[in-house]
């Protein structure tokens, strides 16, 4: 979590492991062009959702005012 210290506070922050190249199952499967689609397919559709969720909830907070 090294990597997002300090941003915690400025902006929303996201770390993604989708594989270990030390494990001879996971590195085949990234090498996979067709892995590698479905992973930035399933990161994509994750932050959209996350958006969605944030903005959301200001409209609440807004409202709410």
């Amino acid at each position: 979590f090294l990597v997002m210290k300090g941003t915690q506070a400025s902006m929303p922050s996201v770390l993604f492991e989708i594989g270990f190249i030390s494990n001879q199952n996971e590195e085949k499967l990234l090498r996979r062009a067709s892995h590698q689609k479905r992973i930035a397919e399933a990161i994509y559709e994750a932050v959209i959702e996350f958006k969605r969720q944030v903005e959301r909830d200001i409209i609440k907070v807004s409202r709410s005012k």
